[in-house]
């Protein structure tokens, strides 16, 4: 390779390797690459949370409280005698005088140390904040009462995975509210930049409702030398920020923070320096070898080292070392792909000049053949009469808006049970799962004349236990869960369809389409079960229907009946 092409190789690295590593898409792509990397640990056994939650608000009454029942709360945790105490909420602004005397009165009789909620103020478009907003002087007599900052910093993807760090406002420094947890705990504070090394997803750490507090139904065993922390988890006082680990209230956040801090768990993030050194290796030893090794060897090269970016970042990982590995990952792929386009651009020009020196001595048809891969899989299939099934539980997006990814899961897992089985039993074959979707028909591979009776009475079978999953999930506080079913009879083309190396068993054409749009009309007409007037007239068994008219369906130039059952 000579000196200009390498020149250029080596620029268009750079390049790559300087937008993937400072621009603001490659630094989240990198930091989104190891979020991959996180997994639950166990939580640090002291933190414990004091909730304001739904519960606390029925109880007590709406928010904000009479800071009467904080000062009560201060009392009440008295007893049990906590390390310390982190008030995650704000009382930087005067309320009733004498529920503010009463707070702070209880405040300052406390035998723990307590952190109070601060604020930085930013100016619209600023960077760095102008002000502090501190709790009122009456709560800072105690001298074991401080304050910190509860502000977040979100990375450009509007996810929170960065350790906050102090602030300077006119030469004073303010400390974050859980770096004045940590210092008041004899804690060290982080030098570099960190990013939190997450516990777990929302309900990690152990939670207790406010108002059983009051009412004496925590056991003191529970708080008793714990380091608590109270703060909002009521969905309606919109206290939560977004992590790699899922929606969480802010205390959760703050416990997380404080856990990294007090257990040295915080991942150390290198400095972009690194990937852009390890990048340019990378390109000098690819250049280096190029003209000395075989092609295959090259692209074996470049195939080892695209793993092993991404290898030496995990194993990095689990030394608290967080190293961006989407930059080298990406340019290593990039050079694999260019070497292997080359390639083939070399291999091109050879069979034109194979074709140009042979294409005398054979015709055309043999020449193009002889060139050609003869190992390549001619994939296709046959026309053949089924009944296919689409059900769809609807309004899933609102659903998985409202469940936490763990409950939906479980309950996606039930669903797709309990209907698969009824599929099967009906001799029926599953095509796919496509979201919250099924895809399944009859009549292939095994033939059967009854294929669109075996379709509905499965359909009838899924909605049953649908109904008994219902019953089961409202008992748990699940939401409501309903399904629609598009079933419909048709010529269609089915087997082995796909890449020589991936293929699957299904099927095509215009009544697989049909099939899925009397799913969707289901909300429409406020039914269940749709079928077409093609199913309809190959039903054998007695089954109850109702005709719902004719409808001309997107791609369709006639209309269809269709029928409820």
């Amino acid at each position: 390779m000579n000196k200009i092409s390498s020149a250029t190789i080596l620029f268009i690295s750079l390049t790559i390797l300087w937008l993937l590593t400072f621009t603001q898409p490659g630094q989240i792509l990198n930091l989104k690459t190891l979020d991959l990397f996180r997994k639950p640990h166990l939580p640090h056994p002291d933190i414990v949370i004091l909730a304001i939650d739904n519960k606390s608000l029925s109880v007590i009454g709406r928010w904000p409280w009479n800071r009467e029942i904080h000062g009560q709360i201060i009392n009440k945790l008295g007893e049990m005698n906590p390390q310390i105490l982190g008030l995650d909420i704000t009382f930087s602004e005067e309320s009733n005088k004498n529920s503010d005397q009463i707070l702070a009165e209880s405040i300052e009789n406390a035998k723990f140390p307590i952190v109070l909620s601060s604020e930085l103020i930013y100016l619209k478009g600023s960077e760095k904040p102008q002000k502090f907003l501190l709790p009122l002087e009456q709560f800072l007599k105690n001298s074991k009462i401080t304050y910190g900052f509860t502000n977040l910093l979100e990375d450009q993807d509007g996810l929170i995975r960065i350790l906050p760090k102090p602030q300077t406002i006119s030469n004073k420094t303010f400390l974050p509210f859980s770096l004045s947890l940590a210092n008041k705990l004899n804690a060290q504070a982080p030098i570099r930049d960190m990013l939190v090394n997450i516990s777990g997803s929302a309900g990690t750490f152990p939670t207790y409702s406010a108002s059983d507090l009051l009412s004496g139904k925590i056991p003191e065993e529970k708080l008793n030398k714990k380091i608590i922390l109270i703060g909002a988890t009521a969905a309606d006082l919109h206290d939560t920020v977004i992590t790699p680990a899922g929606v969480m209230a802010g205390v959760e956040w703050q416990a997380n923070i404080l856990d990294n801090l007090l257990l040295s768990r915080s991942i150390t993030l290198l400095p972009k320096t690194f990937p852009i050194i390890f990048g340019i290796s990378l390109v000098i030893v690819f250049l280096f070898l190029y003209s000395r090794l075989s092609t295959y060897k090259i692209s074996y090269f470049l195939l080892l080292t695209i793993l092993t970016f991404p290898i030496l970042s995990f194993i990095l990982w689990q030394f608290n070392i967080a190293l961006f590995y989407f930059s080298n990952l990406s340019l290593g792929i990039v050079l694999f792909v260019s070497h292997a386009i080359y390639r083939w651009y070399i291999s091109e020009a050879e069979k034109r000049k194979i074709k140009q020196t042979f294409q005398p001595y054979f015709s055309p048809t043999v020449m193009e053949a002889i060139l050609k891969d003869p190992t390549l899989l001619q994939l296709g299939g046959r026309s053949q009469e089924v009944t296919i099934l689409f059900s769809d539980i609807r309004n899933f997006t609102t659903i998985t808006e409202s469940l936490p990814p763990e409950t939906l899961t479980r309950l996606l897992q039930e669903y797709f049970t309990e209907v698969s089985e009824e599929i099967l039993k009906t001799d029926g074959v599953i095509d796919k799962f496509i979201g919250d979707a099924v895809m399944a028909f009859w009549g292939a591979p095994i033939a059967s004349e009854n294929h669109a009776d075996q379709a509905v009475q499965a359909a009838i079978n899924m909605l049953k236990k649908l109904k008994k999953l219902q019953i089961k999930w409202q008992k748990e506080g699940l939401p409501f869960i309903d399904m629609g079913v598009g079933i419909n009879t048709g010529v269609v083309t089915i087997g082995n369809m796909g890449s020589k190396t991936r293929f699957d068993y299904t099927l095509i054409g215009d009544s697989v389409n049909l099939a899925s749009r009397l799913e969707g009309l289901n909300k429409q007409y406020k039914t269940h079960i749709i079928i077409s007037e093609f199913t309809k007239n190959k039903l054998t068994i007695p089954v109850k229907q109702r005709s719902l008219g004719e409808v001309l369906v997107k791609g369709k130039t006639k209309p269809i009946k269709i029928y409820s059952v």
